[in-house]
């Protein structure tokens, strides 16, 4: 008997459409910037977002957002039939919008130190590879916005075709495979790269984010009633084991929890076309959450609860507008002829215009 089965065999082309995952992306935008404000005046001793009993919300959240990542792009492409056109498909996806707002930073800084190779050269190309964030950690980089995620789902998106046949050779095996190298990540010295940003954790919740779309876990009943308990549990009771594990299963449980409240928020209509039109913003307020709210908290100086509910509220409302307009740049830049002429030599089909 198999308690999950795989339901996904080819290109998702005609399957539900998956309301709730707007819900979770837009509630973790929503987190992320709380907790980078709560971030940038912790050294008040004010840490109204920042921690959870067995570690901080903000590698809660990405940690969702990476897991959803995975597991939404299996759900829509379990095999991969062109590696030409998913990865020209990945590119639009996320870098256009990553090099608008990059460059929209850069630019200014750029000015300010009278040259475009302020900090050499050879850094630049981090920053075109949108791994700038991802390496800010060991090399001097043009890093503005994006921090380390960016990087880390840009890695993702290269290993997705190996990590597709895998999952579909090993199933459930997979995991057999990759939590006791992850365990040897944890407790091992070698990596001076921090454990959290280390790509064999971050392989692991982009990986269980395919397992679990592709068995359709948070579809079992029994599954659906114990995460919201277990979830409590590790939110509010600390546990003395290493915070990576911790984290990783307040990840799958929380992602679980909120996916099934989502079922239930969505039914209204009114609030599902609000989370569809606002998920379409989630990754340019990744992008520019902790930049904007780096400069808020310079100026504003929140300290009480109430200024850093005002803070936040305004860091939001700031990257949704700057969200809006980059969108609209991307969108243009996506309609003029050249960027077709490009498409159609990807995707290998005639692009109309509009």
């Amino acid at each position: 008997m198999q308690i999950f089965k795989s339901t996904l065999n080819g290109e998702n082309n005609g399957k539900e459409k998956l309301y709730s995952i707007n819900f979770i992306r837009v509630l973790c935008a929503v987190g992320i910037v709380f907790y980078h404000v709560s971030c940038h005046i912790a050294p008040t001793g004010n840490n109204y977002f920042l921690n959870y009993a067995n570690g901080n919300f903000g590698e809660l959240f990405v940690g969702i957002f990476l897991l959803i990542s995975g597991g939404v792009l299996y759900y829509n492409h379990p095999k991969i039939d062109s590696l030409k056109a998913f990865y020209f498909k990945r590119w639009k996806a996320i870098f256009p919008m990553f090099y608008v707002t990059w460059f929209y930073y850069y630019l200014d800084s750029a000015v300010s130190f009278k040259s475009p190779f302020y900090k050499g050269v050879p850094a630049i190309f981090l920053s075109i590879f949108g791994v700038d964030g991802y390496f800010n950690y060991r090399f001097e980089t043009y890093y503005k916005i994006g921090e380390w995620f960016f990087g880390a789902l840009v890695f993702m998106y290269l290993l997705y075709p190996l990590f597709t046949f895998i999952v579909n050779k090993l199933r459930l095996w997979v995991l057999v495979a990759l939590i006791p190298l992850w365990i040897w990540q944890v407790s091992t010295d070698i990596f001076i790269i921090p454990d959290t940003i280390n790509l064999i954790n971050v392989s692991l919740l982009f990986i269980s984010g395919m397992l679990i779309f592709k068995y359709r876990i948070y579809e079992n009943l029994i599954v659906k009633i114990l995460s919201p308990v277990i979830s409590l549990c590790l939110l509010l009771i600390p546990i003395k084991i290493n915070t990576i594990y911790i984290n990783y299963l307040t990840v799958v449980f929380i992602f679980i929890s909120l996916y099934t409240l989502g079922e239930f928020i969505t039914k209204n209509k009114l609030i599902t076309r609000f989370l569809n039109f606002a998920g379409n913003y989630t990754l340019p307020i990744y992008l520019l959450q902790n930049t904007v709210s780096f400069s808020l908290n310079y100026y504003l100086k929140p300290e009480s609860f109430k200024a850093f509910l005002f803070t936040a509220i305004l860091v939001l409302c700031i990257c949704a507008l700057h969200s809006w307009y980059l969108t609209a740049i991307v969108k243009a830049v996506y309609n003029t002829k050249w960027f077709k002429k490009i498409e159609e030599f990807f995707m290998r089909k005639k692009i109309k215009e509009k």
